[in-house]
């Protein structure tokens, strides 16, 4: 056995420790699986049928694992609604009040409720709001229909009104 065949060995054994170590490198890059917590998410609204009707396709279709649509807030005032959802915080990592702000002018009952329930909410980093103006009903035109007129009250329709027959 000369000094080639010791070249050899010694050149055979640097690949190895080489190809080791490079498949231990590969293995600290590749992504660890199940070590992630998925984030339970709620989404909750005042709005009875619509938006209960248009999530629940929504969530069926893309089939989100960790999406929860709430029916218990449907009919509440917004407030209430603001409530639940801070009795729930902790069980969710994030929870999405949806609120129909149809009333737009300050004397509305509904108009005070609705900031009151900013109010409540805005101390929770889980809780996030999204309103709706002048109504949910523009979602579901706007994701089903192109449209680019403006709607405008009348004497005898609200806005909601119009976008809702423009919806039929």
């Amino acid at each position: 056995m000369g000094s080639d065949d010791l070249h050899k060995k010694k050149s055979i054994v640097k690949i190895r420790r080489l190809k080791q170590k490079n498949a231990r490198h590969l293995a600290s890059k590749q992504r660890k699986l199940g070590n992630r917590e998925i984030p339970k998410i709620l989404i909750m609204s005042d709005d009875k049928k619509s938006v209960v009707y248009y999530l629940e396709g929504f969530h069926k279709e893309k089939k989100i694992r960790n999406l929860e649509i709430s029916k218990e807030g449907g009919g509440l005032d917004q407030f209430s609604l603001a409530q639940k959802a801070k009795e729930k915080a902790e069980d969710y990592d994030c929870i999405f009040c949806i609120f129909d702000q149809d009333a737009s002018h300050k004397s509305d009952p509904h108009y005070a409720k609705y900031f009151q329930a900013l109010k409540l909410i805005e101390n929770y980093n889980n809780i996030e709001a999204i309103t709706s103006v002048p109504c949910y009903e523009i979602w579901l035109l706007l994701h089903f229909k192109y449209i680019d007129k403006p709607f405008t009250n009348t004497e005898n329709k609200s806005i909601c009104n119009m976008v809702i027959s423009e919806l039929k």
